[in-house]
């Protein structure tokens, strides 16, 4: 079962805020890194950045977890894991929050292009127009000078 948005542009999705509800299945101490087991079996890893928040997690072990962070994905649009914010308990969270957080793709703006450009044709259009109000003599005068 896919249980992520493919990525088809082949760049990294943006991290965004989530919400995600599971189980509190493992907590590393080494690598201030936990586990959470969705409604659905999915396994989300997460990340913390202090020793304290790893002390807050204790309490949570084998119950319902509701995680406040940043989501970051991979080019393939899967989420890699969840570097958490802050914790509360998960009972009576929404089932909403039971799902693994799809990634959102960041779409530049489209460029934008002066109508007039797009109406000229032929040599106006490649080299742009004649910067001079000289009439054809004025012009054959001056290429005879530069002649010589």
């Amino acid at each position: 079962m896919r249980n992520y948005r493919q990525n088809t542009t082949g760049r990294t999705l943006q991290p965004r805020q989530v919400r995600v509800t599971g189980v509190l299945d493992m907590i590393r101490h080494s690598s201030r890194s936990f586990l959470l087991k969705l409604e659905d079996g999915t396994e989300v890893r997460g990340a913390v950045k202090t020793r304290e928040q790893v002390e807050e997690l204790k309490q949570f072990l084998g119950k319902k977890l509701l995680v406040l962070g940043r989501a970051v994905y991979g080019v393939s649009g899967k989420l890699l894991r969840i570097d958490a914010e802050g914790f509360e308990s998960g009972e009576g969270q929404p089932r909403l929050f039971a799902k693994v957080p799809t990634g959102r793709e960041v779409r530049p703006a489209p460029v934008r292009t002066k109508r007039a450009l797009l109406q000229q044709q032929g040599v106006s259009a490649f080299f742009g127009t004649w910067p001079g109000e000289e009439t054809d003599e004025d012009f054959e005068r001056m290429l005879a000078e530069l002649r010589g």
